[in-house]
């Protein structure tokens, strides 16, 4: 089972949202930007999807809803990303799945 939350936790010290090796946070480059980051140290972490609004993980994925679109006639964009796939020396396009509009996801 899969589920988004709608509402990530504002109040634990910058991380809004974590799953094992998964966090949301602000984006450096854009304070008011949530960007799902996969973490490779204490303070380091590699980013994934930019514009986070809504997020969800099962043992294997990670679902993302974001406001960053490609296409104008979408309100959103989507994004699926295989954990089990994903590594340090793979580039975004290599794990990451999307941008999808609704009606692709």
């Amino acid at each position: 089972m899969l589920l988004l939350t709608g509402c990530l936790d504002w109040f634990n010290g910058g991380v809004y949202w974590s799953n094992d090796r998964y966090e949301v946070w602000e984006n450096a480059g854009d304070p008011n930007m949530l960007t799902l980051y996969m973490i490779t140290g204490d303070i380091y972490g590699v980013g994934r999807v930019d514009g986070v609004t809504k997020i969800g993980a099962n043992d294997r994925f990670i679902i993302v809803e974001s406001t960053l679109l490609q296409n104008p006639e979408d309100s959103y964009a989507y994004w699926i990303l295989d954990m089990k796939k994903d590594q340090l020396q793979l580039n975004v396009n290599e794990v990451v799945e999307g941008p999808l509009g609704l009606e692709a996801f």
